[in-house]
């Protein structure tokens, strides 16, 4: 599935990243994931919505999986004369998060029951985007596999190689039984 969403540059910083009234603690008292986050920074447009927030930039070292997906992108950019898209940690491990809540909550769709769209969950961790969308994909047994599968879909492929993207994010997890779940996140600030 794809999904993708534009969004004007907010000029006051983005008052939308509060709006569920969902703040950046409820999440982590809620989803022990995010509790692994341990270095943070305040963003970039901080205009003290939530005193009490931060922004938490998180210490990650990639799943494998997840870089060899980031460096099949770009080569499919490359193909099309596309520049490549900078890995992202922050965003990242944002869509390892949410690989997890698919594989938790046991549903396969862009609308999550715990963040929203994509993009409320991008706002509500404090990811600012003027272009943003979202790929998953479950059951693909390695990074070729996931690539080719997207690359044979119109919608994902046009995600893959939109010219506004700067930045991705990919996330992957195994549930018990082995099966895999997908998700790239892209951005353009």
């Amino acid at each position: 599935m794809k999904i993708a969403r534009y969004n004007k540059p907010f000029k006051q910083g983005n008052p939308y990243a509060y709006r569920s009234g969902m703040g950046l603690f409820s999440n982590v008292q809620r989803n022990p994931e995010v509790r692994r986050i341990r270095q943070f920074e305040r963003p970039k447009y901080w205009r003290g919505w939530e005193e009490s927030a931060e922004i938490f930039k998180p210490v990650v070292q990639y799943d494998d999986f997840e870089s060899q997906v980031a460096a099949l992108v770009n080569q499919e950019r490359a193909k099309e004369g596309l520049p490549g898209l900078q890995l992202d940690s922050y965003i990242s491990e944002v869509a390892r998060i949410k690989a997890q809540d698919l594989r938790d909550r046991r549903y396969f769709n862009h609308q999550s029951p715990t963040y929203g769209s994509p993009f409320e969950m991008m706002e509500t961790f404090g990811i600012n985007y003027s272009y943003a969308g979202e790929n998953i994909a479950k059951g693909q047994k390695s990074p070729q596999v996931v690539m080719d599968g997207w690359m044979g879909s119109p919608g994902h492929k046009d995600n893959i190689l939109n010219k506004h993207y700067k930045e991705i994010g990919v996330g992957f997890v195994k549930d018990t039984g082995d099966t895999t779940y997908w998700v790239q996140l892209f951005v353009a600030r």
